[in-house]
């Protein structure tokens, strides 16, 4: 959550800027709403490590996304996670979210 808590902050700031959308911004912390309420559901935590993201992670808050929630929504929420995990591990991981 502390990684989506930072992205927050940095585009809170391009929106005081005008440099990005505010219901973009609004999308950004919605996306941390779900994720916190995918943890607390699947596996009643309320964060997580981020060396415990993995495959199996992502694939069950897609599911949760799409079979939990409104599905519509989910592909905006699946790929600020893709985000997420992209500013976590960096292109040249060796970790690897097909799927997103």
């Amino acid at each position: 959550m502390e990684l989506a808590d930072l992205q927050i902050k940095e585009f809170s700031d391009l929106v005081e800027k005008k440099l990005r959308s505010s219901e973009t911004l609004k999308q950004w912390k919605a996306t941390k709403n779900k994720i916190a309420e995918s943890l607390l559901y699947q596996y009643k935590i309320n964060d997580m490590e981020l060396g415990d993201v993995n495959y199996s992670f992502a694939q069950d808050f897609l599911t949760f996304l799409t079979v939990k929630r409104i599905p519509a929504v989910g592909e905006a929420y699946k790929n600020n996670l893709s985000f997420l995990l992209y500013l976590t591990y960096g292109p040249f991981s060796r970790r690897s979210f097909p799927f997103i």
